[in-house]
């Protein structure tokens, strides 16, 4: 079991995105799975009235992201994008990220939604750690390869400053 210091760095910062950080984030995400978007993508993304978007920041440096989508209808969270800058993976990064995404739990919504490709393992038990289970398999679901869709319906308290 990890202790709680190697969870994530204690000068980690998460907080919401500025149009500023729009063009930082193409390069953080060109290794992963995750849809590779354009500064064009996340702007559009940013525009939209119902996505939201997080960074993670260490010594004024942005080092992961998160795009996120609230579907009231359904009352789900759905992450639509988000990556960690290589350097920075197996640090907490991404947990702080999603554990401050849990927090819409506690704001009326059911559950936080992702798919993740069947092939980026990586992603699946990155999930899996923070409390997302794979509730369905979507056959093509993410252009060629299928797809698990995980969810995590709890909240759990955070360790990481926002």
């Amino acid at each position: 079991m990890r202790s709680l210091s190697m969870m994530a760095p204690a000068d980690v910062l998460v907080r919401w995105m500025v149009s500023d950080d729009v063009r930082l984030l193409p390069d953080l995400a060109r290794d992963d799975d995750f849809p590779r978007w354009t500064c064009e993508d996340f702007r559009e993304n940013l525009r939209s009235v119902d996505t939201i978007g997080k960074v993670a920041e260490i010594n004024e440096r942005v080092v992961g992201f998160l795009m996120y989508r609230l579907d009231d209808e359904n009352a789900e969270v759905i992450i639509e994008n988000f990556a960690v800058a290589r350097a920075w993976r197996r640090h907490g990064i991404a947990t702080c990220l999603l554990d401050s995404l849990a927090r819409k739990l506690l704001q009326g919504y059911a559950r936080i939604v992702a798919l993740v490709p069947d092939s980026n393992l990586p992603a699946q038990l990155l999930l899996r750690g923070c409390g997302f289970r794979a509730t369905q398999v979507l056959r093509r679901g993410y252009g060629d390869d299928d797809a698990y869709r995980m969810e995590r319906d709890t909240f759990a308290p955070t360790i990481c400053a926002e």
